[in-house]
């Protein structure tokens, strides 16, 4: 039953409503666009607030160069039919260079809007936000309409 991913939701709420709530306060107390940078720089002053930018920074490269190869390797997954006739972009038995391609024009993309400037970047990440969770919902109100209430907390043996 999904008695316990329903306790782990509900403890979620009880980590996430806190953050949001504190987040909001900062963030009205020090509207700049550097954010968190801005809040540890008035706490703890500009050698923290450097180390803040720069950790974040570095998060950011590290974490945002895998998202080109999730997203090719999803796509081959979800077009690929044949296992035995693998596309030319799968990461086994596909064309190297096709791959590699694929992944450095899209980096390229996503780096050229970057440097636009804030404005794109922010109606840009709305845009795949709102594509990313329109399936989330879709499958959401179809489900609705089988919920039994009654399974709720029911747990697993």
């Amino acid at each position: 039953g999904p008695m316990y991913a329903l306790l782990g939701f509900s403890l979620f709420l009880v980590w996430v409503i806190p953050e949001a709530l504190v987040t909001a306060e900062l963030s009205t107390a020090l509207p700049e666009a550097s954010g968190a940078v801005a809040w540890v720089d008035t706490a703890f002053g500009p050698f923290w607030a450097f180390q803040k930018g720069w950790l974040s920074w570095l998060s950011g490269v590290t974490d945002n160069a895998l998202y080109p190869i999730l997203f090719l390797d999803c796509l081959v997954g979800l077009l690929s039919e044949d296992a035995e006739h693998p596309s030319i972009f799968a990461a086994q038995g596909g064309n190297p260079i096709a791959r590699w391609s694929f992944i450095l024009i899209t980096i390229t993309v996503l780096t050229y809007l970057n440097f636009r400037g804030l404005d794109i970047v922010g109606k840009l990440a709305m845009v795949i936000c709102c594509m990313s969770l329109l399936p989330f919902v879709v499958f959401c109100v179809i489900g609705s309409f089988q919920v039994v209430p009654a399974r709720w907390f029911i747990a697993p043996p």
